[in-house]
């Protein structure tokens, strides 16, 4: 991991999320990027359209930056003292724009080498929390980079265990490939556990499937990672049991998208849990969830929640 950015709207929450990349950062040897998305009225939907003038866009930017680099400053203050020569200290870089976020968001990622984008997770009311919904639920349906959402005032406790809750509706390579990246500075295990249906017992031949998904981690990190399969019929409530087990650290999923007709029957699971994760909540983009022919059309019925849906 080398590029981290960092999503802020100045509040709180968002100063909580951006000190804990700056551990992240310190840990695996990865820059910093604090990005501010200025959405005028034209940008807004819900907001009454305002003719600004130009000066006026350029003083908001000002203000912007100054708020900005303010941030990084107080971050690079968090470099410890008597670790200072043993940890890598990060370059902090500022970004305000003016447009909607994932437009900004999206043009920022490939210049810049984005590997892990991180943000708070607002649990507010009222129009605040509408506006924060429709920005992340944007930011997971149409950024392809991962996304660290971190909840309410969660400060950064270390990274000893990251669990990760799945399926077998789409092979695991790509994933468990990435966690393990997060995982090895920080020395930390990964827990990969596949909710089965309420209907089917561990055989333990899922565990098997995706043990071999598995096998292009480093071998530094390969006997630190643990596979176990549960039961669930209620998927955000097995996800934040398996949080819980052994109290992880970060919580991983995929997020699923659905087209219009089908979000009328589908909710997604990642952006529930943004929600009522009580662990800092990491979602991987879609596009992790590569359909490789892993498992036949009878083992994808007899495992999944979704049969046949990978194949489509």
């Amino acid at each position: 991991m080398k590029t981290i950015l960092v999503l802020t709207d100045f509040s709180i929450r968002a100063q909580y999320a951006a000190e804990y990349a700056m551990q992240m950062a310190f840990k695996s040897g990865a820059d910093l990027i604090l990005c501010n998305a200025i959405e005028l009225a034209e940008h807004n939907p819900v907001a009454q359209p305002i003719a600004w003038p130009v000066a006026g866009h350029l003083s908001l930017q000002d203000e912007c930056m100054m708020d900005l680099k303010y941030l990084a400053n107080h971050l690079k203050s968090l470099v410890p003292k008597n670790q200072k020569d043993a940890l890598y200290e990060p370059t902090v870089t500022c970004i305000a724009g003016f447009g909607k976020l994932t437009t900004l968001v999206s043009g920022i990622i490939p210049v810049k080498g984005v590997d892990l984008i991180v943000m708070g997770a607002h649990k507010s009311n009222g129009l605040a929390r509408f506006l924060f919904d429709s920005h992340t639920h944007d930011i997971l349906d149409n950024i392809d980079c991962p996304v660290l959402m971190i909840p309410g005032s969660q400060g950064y406790k270390g990274i000893n265990l990251i669990a990760y809750g799945t399926d077998l509706t789409f092979s695991n390579k790509k994933v468990i490939q990435y966690l393990s990246e997060i995982a090895e500075p920080f020395n930390a295990e990964i827990l990969v556990r596949n909710i089965l249906p309420p209907n089917v017992s561990s055989d333990g031949q899922a565990n098997k499937i995706l043990a071999d998904q598995g096998q292009n981690a480093s071998d530094s990190i390969l006997t630190r990672i643990t596979y176990t399969s549960i039961q669930g019929e209620n998927i955000p409530k097995s996800l934040l049991e398996i949080s819980g087990a052994g109290k992880a650290d970060i919580l991983a999923l995929v997020h699923k998208r659905y087209g219009f007709f089908e979000n009328l029957f589908h909710s997604s699971i990642s952006k529930r849990m943004v929600d009522i994760a009580e662990v800092p909540l990491l979602v991987l983009p879609g596009s992790f969830s590569e359909n490789v022919g892993d498992l036949s059309d009878d083992q994808l019925d007899h495992y999944c929640y979704e049969p046949g849906r990978s194949r489509g």
